[in-house]
């Protein structure tokens, strides 16, 4: 593991597979750690170089509730990047992390050579008054077990829904409601994407319905919308080969995304 510090924040991160192979950096949604993507990594990393990264108000990352804004968020991405001696990437993003990796790829477009969109969603306007932002601040556990629900329905998928419940309740209140107030995508970055794109998204998902997909796959310059039959808004952890399977057919021969040697080294523990 590697911390990787950005001005006040350490962001705790993981990178294996080999040094050779096609380079993913992957981004999780909301609260939720790198481990959404340990699935897809899991397949991938016999051949690919993957780096996954808690972002600031998930998992192991140390970094104020006030520090959240989606700027930041995106700066965070560059500076992993850096310390990982990444040029060019495949940059993969899932539900509000989709966000994210949208706005990296429009602003820095020499560092990303294609995207993976796994059931995002990019609001517009400010969503301080929105229903589930009001739950998380009067009775946060209750609305976050609705999201987990919400999330992964199957009633067989209670093992995951445990691990999620985990992977959540590891980031405190004030960063949840941060990370949806404060850290909002502006939907103009979508027209400024030039990178290929993978848009993969569930016909049934209940938290980001699958019109987000469609309207985001339309918005982008070059997209592939892909639609998984099934409920889950987490793929990456129900369906985790299929979404290898896809990124690997898609972009396994990208031969531009490389590493390549750095003098700056991230602090690691």
């Amino acid at each position: 593991m590697t911390y990787v510090d950005v001005g006040d924040a350490r962001l705790w991160s993981i990178s294996f597979g080999p040094d050779d192979g096609p380079v993913l950096v992957a981004v999780g949604g909301w609260i939720g750690s790198w481990e959404l993507w340990a699935g897809p990594f899991s397949v991938l990393s016999a051949r690919w170089n993957v780096v996954g990264y808690d972002h600031r108000g998930s998992g192991a990352t140390i970094a104020g509730a006030d520090s959240i804004s989606h700027d930041r968020l995106v700066d965070d991405v560059i500076a992993v990047l850096d310390a990982y001696g990444i040029e060019r990437c495949v940059l993969a993003g899932e539900s509000a992390g989709v966000g994210v990796v949208v706005s990296v790829a429009a602003r820095h477009p020499d560092r990303v050579t294609g995207l993976v969109l796994v059931d995002g969603f990019i609001p517009e306007g400010s969503r301080e008054d929105d229903p589930f932002v009001v739950g998380l601040r009067s009775d946060y556990d209750r609305t976050i077990e609705a999201f987990v629900q919400a999330c992964v329905p199957d009633p067989e998928h209670e093992a995951i829904r445990h691990w999620g419940r985990q992977i959540l309740t590891r980031s405190t209140p004030e960063h949840a409601v941060a990370l949806i107030a404060n850290a909002i995508a502006p939907w103009s970055d979508v027209a400024r994407v030039t990178a290929p794109a993978l848009v993969i998204h569930c016909d049934g998902d209940r938290v980001a319905p699958i019109e987000s997909g469609r309207r985001l796959a339309a918005g982008l310059a070059d997209a592939t919308l892909h639609v998984l039959a099934g409920s889950e808004h987490v793929p990456t952890l129900t369906r985790p080969a299929e979404i290898a399977a896809l990124i690997d057919e898609r972009f396994g021969s990208t031969p531009s995304a490389g590493v390549t040697p750095t003098n700056e080294s991230p602090v690691r523990g």
